[in-house]
């Protein structure tokens, strides 16, 4: 199954490469309960899906999506009904599942899009920068036999305002 995560508007620093926000600030939960997290739009998203807000900071929770309760709210359950933490407005929102292969396309790009394996990847290849496309290139990373690695695996780093296609195989 292809999961498309769509055309992705860079930001000119590091971001997860199945990257989102929280479209309203999070409170604090003693983790027993459904969290909506509020986004854009849902459509990106599948119940049973792993999802990790703030990730990289000490501030991290791993949520996993319930339902879809609306176009823009996702019913998650802490992982591990675990205490979660209070999180800001426009929080990265990570998505985190397994899949053979991630697969990227530029579409409109200015400049290379550089990957990492974290948030120090730059948009000059600099900190765990491992990959690049160049504009109009393609870049793909994985095993098309096997659910090897995880969407939350690779990071990217480009010009702000630059547009990539970005999706993951599904086995």
């Amino acid at each position: 199954m292809i999961r498309s995560w769509a055309v992705t508007t860079l930001n000119g620093s590091a971001q997860p490469v199945f990257g989102d926000v929280t479209t309203a600030a999070l409170a604090a939960t003693d983790g027993s309960l459904l969290i909506n997290v509020p986004v854009a739009s849902t459509t990106r998203y599948e119940a049973g899906d792993r999802i990790v807000i703030d990730p990289e900071l000490a501030t991290q929770d791993t949520l996993l999506v319930d339902h879809i309760v609306s176009g823009t709210v996702l019913a998650c359950r802490s992982e591990g009904n675990k205490k979660t933490n209070a999180h800001t407005t426009s929080a990265i929102i990570q998505l985190s599942i397994a899949c053979s292969q991630i697969l990227t396309q530029g579409f409109s790009l200015s400049a290379n899009v550089y990957f990492g394996s974290d948030n120090t990847v730059t948009n000059a290849g600099g900190g765990s920068a491992f990959g690049y496309i160049y504009p109009a290139g393609a870049y793909s990373i994985g095993n098309p036999q096997y659910n090897c690695q995880r969407t939350s695996d690779i990071w990217m780093a480009g010009k702000n305002a630059d547009t990539i296609g970005v999706a993951a195989i599904v086995l």
